[in-house]
């Protein structure tokens, strides 16, 4: 073993606490490289994606959506998750198609469609 690998989070455990609309919960124990463990808990949901669509004159495309849990009106990037199959650069692409009532209907370039680590 590598004194790299000697240091690393090691997960010793996980136990599935059950599923709930398109996620699931997890407690996962851990031990970390000073002897130490914990129990961490994790939400587990499908892959989605978030855009940040630029015009032409800098603007960015924003999406005003009605959050429930903080009972207020915000501004969001528009996104949503990936359907089974879907490349990410289609979804980003159907996510920014998808009519809003609060978003502006200037199409912004496809150009620089970019996707982080996966």
């Amino acid at each position: 073993m590598s004194h790299q690998e000697a240091r690393s989070w090691r997960i010793h455990d996980e136990q599935d606490l059950g599923a709930f609309g398109r996620g699931t919960l997890k407690r996962v124990s851990v031990d970390l490289p000073d002897g130490s463990s914990f129990d961490q808990y994790v939400i587990v949901l499908p892959e989605a994606v978030v855009v940040a669509a630029v015009n032409a004159a800098g603007s960015i495309l924003m999406v005003r959506r009605h959050r429930f849990i903080v009972e207020q009106w915000v501004w969001e990037l528009p996104g949503g998750y990936v359907d089974e199959g879907e490349d990410l650069e289609a979804a980003a692409v159907r996510e920014l198609e998808e009519p809003r009532p609060s978003a502006s209907r200037s199409s912004p370039s496809r150009d620089g469609v970019a996707s982080g680590p996966r």
